[in-house]
């Protein structure tokens, strides 16, 4: 399918904090992006990406903050399979649970625990990875579709709603048979 090196993409205010968790992430065997800001991460180029991705987010930044950023994303067909793990010095509960329902994979509270958070991004990845594979089956089987002809399209629809191959040839016949119907005089 590919063979892409993960991306986790590093959205924190903090220089500091970007920069260790860059390190200690890429010491992982994952290729980081790092980003001062949301705005920064929604101006970079990230079409090219080819492989599964994860996005290491904190959640109080200046301007946009993690949590729009994450609505947005929703809202993206680029982004929306883009799973999010939360990072922030003032967490609780509610803010937890919003997170989480919104999508998030995981809501860790600084300062960070190192296996903690990649014990996150490996579940965060299996989830990109799955969600990378049935979109590309679903792309696959949609092309198919596109190829098969108007009359193809038209069996398939007796096909799948449970008909024999012998009731289709009947349906078919008895549908395609022009109607030998006589007026009355």
């Amino acid at each position: 399918m590919h063979d892409a090196t993960p991306t986790l993409f590093i959205v924190d205010d903090d220089d500091a904090v970007r920069r260790a968790l860059a390190r200690l992430i890429g010491a992982a065997g994952y290729r980081t992006q790092s980003y001062a800001s949301v705005e920064a991460f929604l101006d970079a180029d990230t079409s090219a990406l080819s492989g599964p991705a994860c996005l290491v987010l904190d959640v109080f930044l200046p301007g946009l903050g993690g949590f729009n950023l994450q609505r947005a994303l929703a809202s993206q067909q680029q982004h929306a399979m883009l799973p999010i793990i939360f990072v922030t010095n003032h967490g609780d509960i509610p803010m937890t649970v919003s997170a989480m329902k919104a999508g998030a994979t995981d809501f860790i509270a600084k300062p960070v625990d190192d296996a903690a958070l990649l014990k996150a991004i490996d579940a965060a990845l299996a989830r990109a990875s799955s969600e990378l594979r049935e979109r590309i089956e679903m792309d696959s089987i949609q092309q198919r579709l596109q190829r098969l002809t108007p009359r193809e399209r038209e069996v398939l629809v007796l096909v799948v709603s449970g008909l024999l191959n012998k009731q289709v040839a009947s349906d078919w016949e008895r549908w395609r048979r022009p109607s030998r119907c006589i007026a009355p005089a």
